[in-house]
């Protein structure tokens, strides 16, 4: 785990260096200063000799400055470390999203992904970069006291040793307990947020389906629990925090105590004494800070494991293959699926799409058809029997390569918060400007443009909120335009847009993707009775194929749903 940990680091080996140097800095001034201190009040008072004094003073002045200019230092290194590691991972991690298949994200709810994502990222990060200088700093102080303590006064010494095994002990008790907390506060924090994010995301229609008190409830119960943790989480750290002021306040007393009476016997001298004081209180200071990095230590712990999981949990093989050429026929052969194991969704699918041609799927809700689109985009591979495109079976292909030649227009539209022609372009290294206006015009949305003060410089909001449900259809359907992807899938894709425009659209389409390979769902069936060949689903198998004159010829399925829905 610390091996997968200490890897999040490279890169920063430079930046570190210059730490460990303000790191030398600030120990040595810790260490140095009580000695100048003591030989000042023994030595230098005593003999009355100023200069000397002076001299001291200065060297210590030159010691406080050079720390406290390696703190700010420090400081500033830290923050770019830790940013430099949080945008690694978070990288890694984006990527990783990409990768994962469908029974992923039917598991994971996405308030789980946003805190690996945030939480457990800045845990990690802050963790490798000012906090382990930290740790190293409070080891080479305790080491460096330890050694100081010895050579000023080792009776004394034994004292404060004494107490170090005390709360190692105490430590080694309650790491288990501040990391159990750690973790129920850590779930808690990720149940209060789920609720939340569900109101957030959906906050019109909690309001329009009058359902704020149901929500506000849940959001209650849950604060309450997680209320309960976080006090349970830092009552159980506080418990080392204050064992060690206790037993910090007991030993001053102590080393007070005994040490002025070896004053008084001639043993020790008072500025022996006072450098030794300063030296107890700085060896318990760092004791202090590890006893807090053990409870984040346990966090961190947490957080590694999650990140770790996340990054090797459901990815899909990948070996790479790319398809040769344009996209041809597709085939489907004996597919069988199921989202759960206990039942099958599709049950021994076998069609062909042929390049070129106009495909659609027909069928009831939960008949299969949105299902086979989610198998030939790669989204599940867990099927059994195989799906090809120009022969090559699509488990062996990169998904990468795969997801460039499928373009999706659904009826679950995601438009992204920034312009219309951005949503448009998207990703293009090299947009076309042209071609981008022609998309808007045959999708039917370019009149509307005009009319906006901006055109399409104007910024449509969060996932397209300044637009209705038909003009983001039309968004949609234009971006797919304009990305010219070999296989165009519409999934009810024109489902808000009235007859007459949906007809139009339609039209443009078949005229525009004449090369491409369109396959289209739709529960209404005017939308695609133009199409070269009809599948029709029930209950997961294929029942009927033809062209929408030859299904309604056979009066079966299609024609008892064309009939009802023309009615």
């Amino acid at each position: 785990m610390y091996k997968k940990m200490l890897s999040y680091t490279k890169g920063n080996f430079k930046w570190y260096f210059v730490l460990f140097i303000c790191l030398g800095i600030k120990s040595a001034e810790s260490l140095i200063s009580p000695l100048i201190v003591s030989k000042i009040i023994d030595q230098s008072i005593g003999k009355g000799d100023i200069i000397e004094i002076i001299q001291g003073s200065i060297f210590a002045i030159f010691l406080y400055l050079s720390a406290s200019l390696a703190a700010v230092i420090s400081q500033g290194t830290t923050t770019k470390i830790e940013r430099r590691i949080t945008v690694n991972i978070r990288q890694k991690c984006i990527e990783s999203c990409f990768k994962k298949n469908g029974a992923f994200y039917t598991n994971l709810k996405s308030s789980d992904i946003m805190t690996i994502l945030m939480q457990d990222i800045e845990n990690i990060s802050s963790m490798l970069s000012g906090e382990i200088i930290s740790v190293l700093y409070d080891i080479v102080m305790i080491s460096g006291i330890s050694f100081f303590l010895i050579y000023t006064y080792w009776k004394l010494a034994i004292v404060v040793f004494l107490a170090l095994f005390v709360l190692l002990f105490i430590q080694k008790k309650l790491n288990k307990k501040i990391e159990k907390a750690t973790e129920e506060s850590r779930e808690s924090a990720v149940q209060l947020q789920r609720p939340i994010q569900e109101m957030v995301t959906n906050m019109l229609s909690f309001i329009m389906g009058n359902m704020e008190t149901f929500q506000e409830n849940k959001i209650q119960i849950r604060e309450q629990n997680f209320t309960k943790t976080k006090i349970k989480t830092a009552v159980t750290i506080s418990e080392f925090s204050a064992t060690i002021s206790l037993i910090s306040g007991v030993l001053v007393v102590i080393i007070i105590g005994l040490g002025s009476i070896q004053v008084i016997n001639g043993e020790m001298s008072i500025g022996v004494l006072l450098a030794f004081e300063i030296y107890t209180q700085r060896f318990l200071s760092p004791l202090s800070d590890l006893s807090n990095i053990n409870a984040n230590l346990s966090a961190l712990n947490v957080s590694l494991r999650r990140i770790e999981k996340f990054l090797n949990e459901d990815n899909y093989i990948n070996f790479g293959v790319e398809i040769p050429g344009e996209s041809g026929d597709i085939i489907f052969d004996n597919v069988t699926f199921g989202y759960k194991e206990d039942r099958d969704v599709l049950n021994n699918i076998s069609l062909l799409i042929k390049k070129g041609r106009v495909h659609a799927f027909a069928g009831e809700s939960g008949s299969g058809k949105s299902t086979i689109i989610n198998l030939l985009y790669g989204l599940w591979q867990n099927y059994s029997g195989n799906i090809l495109i120009n022969g090559k079976n699509i488990k062996s292909v990169s998904i990468e390569n795969l997801r460039k030649r499928i373009s999706i227009v659904s009826q679950n539209i995601f438009l992204v918060d920034d312009s219309i022609l951005n949503n448009i372009l998207l990703d293009d290294d090299s947009p076309d400007l042209l071609r981008a206006e022609n998309a808007l015009k045959q999708a039917k949305i370019w009149k509307y443009i005009n009319s906006l003060e901006q055109g399409w410089n104007t910024n449509i909001g969060e996932n397209g909120i300044c637009l209705s449900g038909g003009e983001k259809q039309r968004l949609a359907i234009a971006r797919a335009i304009y990305r010219e992807s070999d296989i165009i899938i519409f999934d009810e894709a024109t489902s808000m847009l009235d007859n007459e425009t949906e007809n139009s659209i339609v039209k443009n389409i078949l005229n525009v993707f004449d090369k491409s390979t369109i396959i289209m769902i739709a529960h209404r069936l005017t939308t695609i009775k133009n199409a070269d060949k009809i599948f029709v689903l029930n209950k997961g198998e294929i029942i009927e194929e033809g062209t929408h004159e030859e299904l309604l010829i056979k009066k079966g399925f299609y024609y008892n749903l064309y009939c009802y829905q023309t009615k």
